[in-house]
């Protein structure tokens, strides 16, 4: 998917990614979010993760995966996953938070490989949702419910 600068679609994702990185107490300004086919988003964190002390972190998203962690390669530009948020391509903000907040005090990182690719036809318009949301903290608080947290892996519902 290829998102026009000026679609509802594209100021949907960056309000979105904007509320994402309130979530997880970065600026939004320090995202990057690429709008040409795969449309994917750079969170640089100013955290790490115990298995890699000395690793910059940072939260990706892409339009086939979802939000992912991955770890800076240090002397290179390059980027190693190290597991996936699965469940849903736009999970609400809180829920990304917690789990970067989970991975980053040892609970776990995610699935290690991601699920299949999302043939998310209705994902523009999933997107073009976020247009005019607020960006404060009480609409995504709000909308997180206990319902919209992953489980881990191997976890049953009972």
């Amino acid at each position: 998917m290829n998102l026009d600068r000026e679609s509802a679609a594209a100021r949907g994702l960056r309000r979105y990614v904007g509320l994402v990185a309130d979530a997880v107490g970065i600026g939004a300004l320090a995202s990057a979010v690429q709008l040409d086919d795969p449309v994917n988003v750079y969170l640089p964190l100013e955290r790490c993760v115990a298995e890699y002390p000395e690793h910059d972190l940072a939260l990706l998203w892409d339009e086939r995966y979802g939000w992912m962690l991955a770890i800076e390669v240090p002397g290179t530009a390059q980027l190693t996953v190290l597991g996936y948020l699965t469940g849903t391509l736009l999970p609400p903000p809180l829920v990304v938070a917690d789990y970067v907040t989970r991975a980053c005090s040892g609970a776990g990182l995610g699935q290690p490989r991601p699920e299949q690719p999302a043939d998310d036809a209705d994902l523009a318009d999933r997107l073009a949702a976020y247009a005019d949301r607020p960006r404060g903290a009480s609409w995504y608080r709000r909308n997180a419910t206990v319902t919209d947290r992953p489980r881990p892996a191997g976890s049953t519902v009972g």
